[in-house]
């Protein structure tokens, strides 16, 4: 087998083993979860005093992980449930509804979880943005797209059921199979 074939090999079977996008989702939640101990103090000082624009920045980090977790666990789930997404060496993201770039949407989670709130959906909708720019650009691809990052208290409690949500079907599937 040569190098190639080998790193293909391993890709695909890495690629389609579940257990690996629960464990990376943990990895980036624990990280999230890091970040949000520190901005939760800078929240509590807020109604007393005012948070500085660094300290409460902190929120893009903290957004930007928890989006990440929440699209491993999802694109976890769905390659469990069509492996062939992972094939000949590459990653059909064609293959999922929703993932034009790859990154967490509103129609990847839908095809898992198809009873979210209209809170939900709107975290989903501002986790995407996140992710595709808000925590990593000061600019989007286009200006019809600039809309101010907005985090709610609320969130971080929203982002860990449908965290929860997720892991329990991924390790259900998981186990079935």
């Amino acid at each position: 087998m040569t190098k190639e074939q080998n790193l293909k090999h391993v890709f695909e079977v890495a690629g389609r083993e579940s257990y690996l996008w629960l464990s990376t989702a943990n990895h980036l939640k624990r990280g999230a979860n890091l970040i949000l101990v520190e901005l939760n103090k800078s929240l509590a000082v807020y109604p007393y005093g005012r948070a500085s624009y660094e300290e409460l920045t902190l929120c893009l980090p903290y957004m930007l992980l928890s989006g990440y977790a929440l699209e491993n666990l999802i694109k976890g789930i769905l390659i469990g449930r069509n492996p062939s997404i992972i094939d000949n060496g590459s990653f059909n993201r064609d293959m999922i509804k929703g993932a034009k770039d790859g990154h967490i949407s509103l129609e990847m989670i839908e095809q898992i979880l198809i009873d979210l709130s209209k809170d939900e959906k709107y975290l989903i909708r501002r986790l995407r943005e996140f992710v595709r720019w808000e925590s990593r650009y000061p600019i989007p691809n286009k200006s019809i797209e600039m809309e101010p990052p907005e985090f709610r208290t609320t969130d971080p409690v929203m982002i860990n059921q449908i965290f929860d949500r997720l892991s329990s079907i991924l390790e259900s599937e998981n186990a079935s199979r």
